[in-house]
């Protein structure tokens, strides 16, 4: 007796889950929140190094005019206590110049800057696979990218679209690591690390 199944019968078919098109529209909606916030935090933190810059630039030069109206005086002697202070307020002001240039960069060169590597990031970033964490060495060093995604195949992909960036180009990954969550799930936990080629 030979006995039939019809494999074609609906109760039979394997059933395929997708996201709704909301959830993928709430995620991307959130991924552009986030890149927005992070911009407002550092334009903010810009505004305020550019205030505190300003201000220990009028104080020095209040102060290098003191002691230049000092020793200009008939019997002016030096203000140990007065060149102790200039030469602080000095090497206060050489030491946050780096740390300011670095906020100013994402407003004065998008294709250098923060900014640039943050649109980059934005552009190559596909539906499934988001950032948690992004750190971005604005000289020669090392950079890291860490987030997940809900499959593992997309983390290369976003890999190799990078590198059509500008903000990205000469840029290695020198550390890769995929892990998947302890609790069980299907979300992929990645970490890259980058660093920039020196070119001669």
């Amino acid at each position: 007796m030979i006995q039939q199944i019809n494999l074609y019968q609906p109760a039979m078919l394997e059933k395929k889950q997708s996201f709704p098109l909301s959830m993928m529209m709430a995620l991307f909606g959130l991924g552009v929140v986030l890149i927005a916030g992070y911009y407002a935090g550092v334009a903010w933190q810009t505004r305020i190094l550019e205030v505190r810059l300003k201000a220990l630039e009028n104080r020095q030069t209040a102060l290098l005019t003191q002691m230049t109206a000092l020793q200009q005086a008939p019997e002016a002697r030096k203000s140990p206590l007065l060149q102790h202070e200039v030469d602080s307020l000095s090497r206060e002001l050489a030491a946050k110049q780096p740390l300011l240039d670095l906020f100013k960069a994402p407003l004065t060169a998008a294709s250098t800057g923060f900014s640039g590597y943050l649109e980059g990031l934005s552009r190559r970033t596909p539906d499934g696979l988001w950032l948690s964490h992004i750190v971005l060495a604005s000289t020669a060093g090392r950079s890291a990218l860490e987030g997940s995604a809900l499959d593992a195949e997309k983390v290369p992909a976003f890999l190799q679209a990078l590198k059509d960036e500008p903000a990205f180009v000469g840029m290695a990954f020198s550390g890769f690591s995929l892990a998947r969550e302890e609790s069980g799930g299907h979300v992929i936990d990645f970490r890259l690390e980058t660093r920039k080629e020196s070119t001669p």
